[in-house]
């Protein structure tokens, strides 16, 4: 992607926004919330692919990715007035239809445009499906790892701030006392993956953010949440059982694994 094809698509997206802010004045502060969420994920995925070595088309096609992953989540508020997918709307099918029908991306070549929709489309699934073209998997993946990273920056600072009692949606209205679910617990510890749908509390997010590191794609990302110390809070909120001192002790051993100088040299592609 050249820089005039970039810079046209930022345009649009700035309109875009815009037009969700009501009676003409600022955007509501959940949509807020998530278009400075887009901005940075946008930032992270420049900086990440700069990082890996990408030429500067494909760093421009990472950064857009980046930051319209979420465009699905402005119509979605609009319409439900919450960003809980499974009571309103996928949001990543949501983004994909709209980013598509706005025509936004009609300059982009071929390739490019289907990254980004992909991107857009696949970001929040659980597993990457099989069927994503392979041009499409790595923009896919770094989207993937620069959302999870600013998601654990945007809970953190929720919780310290105490954001969360003014907009509970920011962290899906869950409880914020009570022990981890067992569901999830179990889950997790079977599969290193977690169930939006046996979140309940808070320690449960603590715990949902600790399997998020099995899913990160790239060293970078895993440098930089080790730098941002973005898990420390979650694994200092969470009760010593054996199951989550297991669940700790795996992820930390995970990412020394992948930070050390053999497992870098072995992911960072």
């Amino acid at each position: 992607m050249n820089t005039e094809t970039s810079q046209g698509i930022l345009a649009w997206f700035r309109t875009f926004t815009a037009g969700y802010a009501e009676d003409g004045g600022p955007l509501h502060p959940l949509l807020q919330l998530k278009l400075d969420h887009s901005r940075r994920v946008a930032g992270d995925s420049l900086a990440i692919a700069i990082e890996l070595g990408w030429d500067e088309d494909a760093q421009r096609t990472a950064e857009i990715a980046g930051l319209l992953h979420d465009a699905g989540r402005f119509p979605q508020f609009a319409r439900y007035r919450t960003f809980f997918d499974p009571s309103s709307l996928n949001h990543g099918e949501c983004g994909y239809h709209t980013v598509t029908a706005s025509g936004a991306l009609g300059a982009c070549a071929a390739a490019d445009a289907a990254a980004i929709l992909d991107s857009i489309r696949y970001h929040n699934r659980r597993q990457i499906p099989g069927a994503v073209a392979e041009a499409s998997l790595r923009f896919l993946r770094l989207v993937r790892d620069a959302d999870k990273l600013d998601i654990l920056f945007v809970v953190n600072d929720t919780i310290l701030n105490n954001r969360h009692k003014e907009h509970p949606e920011i962290l899906l209205n869950i409880t914020l006392e009570g022990p981890p679910t067992p569901e999830l617990v179990r889950e997790i510890m079977e599969t290193r993956s977690g169930s939006y749908e046996n979140i309940k509390t808070l320690a449960d997010m603590s715990l949902m953010r600790l399997s998020w590191i099995h899913d990160v794609n790239y060293v970078p990302t895993l440098r930089r949440i080790a730098d941002r110390r973005l898990l420390d809070d979650a694994c200092a909120a969470l009760p010593k059982t054996p199951d989550i001192e297991t669940i700790i002790a795996n992820t930390k051993r995970h990412m020394e694994g992948k930070l050390s100088p053999a497992g870098s040299s072995r992911s960072e592609t």
